[in-house]
């Protein structure tokens, strides 16, 4: 397991941050997507943190793009990050020594119950946080300059993906 461990990390510290994203964001949605068709097979509710009112004029969708854009794409993801990542990292990790493990599952545990809408949203938004924080430990203990900026891109697009699959089919 350590053996593995390593060799992660080690790819992880030196792909460049733009495949880096691009991969981390691939896999999450491949692993959200399965996750929501393993809880409709089971017959578990599901359903989104994301409002279902769709706009049916051009000022409702002006006025929705205006608020949609900033608040999920931009503040969400960098408000989150800053919470869930950076200040518990550093208050954890580095200020009382806690932990790489116990920073990752007790980050994701809060992250997750704060995004409760329905179980699936939980399990979800859990799952994501766990793969954040893994990936903002190892590029934090490489001491890249950039890993608040590669979790908040994805985070972000992450953020559009979910929006567009949410809304997209109701205009198609």
């Amino acid at each position: 397991m350590i053996h593995i461990n390593t060799k992660v990390k080690t790819l992880l510290q030196k792909i460049k941050p733009i495949w880096l994203i691009f991969f981390a964001t691939v896999v999450l949605l491949i692993v959200e997507i399965f996750i929501i068709l393993l809880f409709h097979l089971l017959n578990i509710p599901q359903g989104s943190n994301l409002p279902m009112i769709l706009p049916t004029s051009l000022l409702e969708v002006s006025i929705s793009l205006i608020v949609i854009i900033p608040s999920f794409f931009i503040i969400a993801p960098i408000t989150e990050t800053f919470i869930f990542q950076y200040l518990f990292y550093e208050g954890m990790c580095v200020k009382h020594g806690l932990s790489k493990k116990k920073f990752i599952f007790f980050s994701a545990i809060i992250f997750g119950l704060l995004h409760f809408s329905y179980w699936s949203t939980i399990f979800i938004s859990f799952t994501i946080c766990v793969v954040f924080n893994y990936l903002y430990a190892i590029l934090r203990e490489a001491n890249s300059k950039k890993v608040f900026l590669i979790i908040c891109s994805i985070h972000s697009l992450l953020n559009i993906l979910a929006v567009l699959l949410k809304y997209l089919p109701h205009y198609f």
